[in-house]
């Protein structure tokens, strides 16, 4: 396979001809496999293998992100079919980690960075012509879900007046820290095969927040109960950005336990740890 590879990337001119680039693999799951080039040149790579037929709008949901958020986005540099599996090699970006809690105790420049990813996402990002209303959806959430406690939030706002107000934004699915980065030119994310598949707006401020705080109920809860100062930095990132997608900021901490059962849906392939996490933190927040 990483033969393959090095001829792949040498095929598209991303490497020198006599170029033997260094690789790192890591083993996500007997489908996936992600795999960090790094070549003489100082040129880096990020290539996903996976088994064809996985996640199979993948490369369409990037190119789709790459066009509405540009300056954030790996670049796709090739893709290839080869036997049972597709590659998808990206442009490596350096650089370093957003660390837990950074996101609530945000400095200028990250709450800046944040606010202007969801104000092109309220733009750039909009569906005007939706396939269905926000309530159908929730329809069809409904008949996947097996969880009591999750049902139960999925019914009630089924029936809730304030769905049929909210804007249609196709959403990241998987916006948490591990997929954010920053460099000197500012916000890089990652991972966006899961672009596009849900559009009800807020579900990425909701996991950014989450992750941020490691899926602590206790200090999800400070969130949702409005437990901050309204002139602190935390406060205003989240009035700025709920105004940038068409929400107040009561409504946003109403829909989180909403929010984080769309999230588990999405997580329902991605394997147990993250998933029963995320259920665990539904359960411990509907029990307060």
């Amino acid at each position: 396979m990483l033969a393959a590879i090095t001829a792949l990337l040498r095929a598209r001119q991303l490497l020198k001809v006599d170029e033997e680039p260094g690789y790192n693999i890591t083993v996500i799951s007997e489908h996936l496999i992600h795999i960090s080039a790094y070549a003489d040149s100082g040129a880096q790579f990020h290539i996903k293998v996976k088994e064809c037929g996985r996640w199979p709008n993948e490369y369409a949901n990037y190119c789709d992100a790459e066009r509405i958020y540009p300056q954030c986005i790996p670049e796709v540099l090739a893709r290839e079919f080869r036997n049972d599996r597709e590659v998808i090699v990206f442009r490596g970006i350096p650089h370093r980690r957003i660390p837990a809690g950074s996101i609530t105790r945000s400095g200028r420049r990250l709450r800046g960075e944040i606010v202007r990813f969801f104000q092109t996402s309220g733009k750039a990002a909009l569906v005007i012509e939706p396939v269905a209303p926000h309530r159908v959806f929730l329809r069809h959430l409904q008949e996947r879900i097996t969880d009591g406690i999750c049902a139960t939030i999925v019914r009630d706002w089924t029936e809730s007046v304030h769905l049929a107000a909210l804007p249609f934004i196709r959403q990241h699915g998987d916006l948490v820290l591990n997929n954010l980065g920053l460099t000197g030119a500012g916000l890089v994310v990652f991972d966006w095969e899961d672009f596009g598949l849900i559009v009800l707006p807020g579900l990425d401020l909701c996991t950014l927040l989450a992750s941020d705080t490691e899926f602590n109920s206790v200090k999800l809860l400070a969130i949702m109960n409005g437990h901050h100062n309204p002139s602190d930095s935390f406060a205003v990132l989240l009035d700025q950005s709920c105004k940038a997608i068409g929400l107040t900021p009561e409504l946003f901490r109403q829909l989180i336990p909403l929010y984080l059962v769309i999230f588990l849906d999405l997580k329902r392939e991605y394997g147990l740890a993250i998933a029963d996490t995320v259920r665990n933190l539904i359960h411990e927040i509907a029990k307060r």
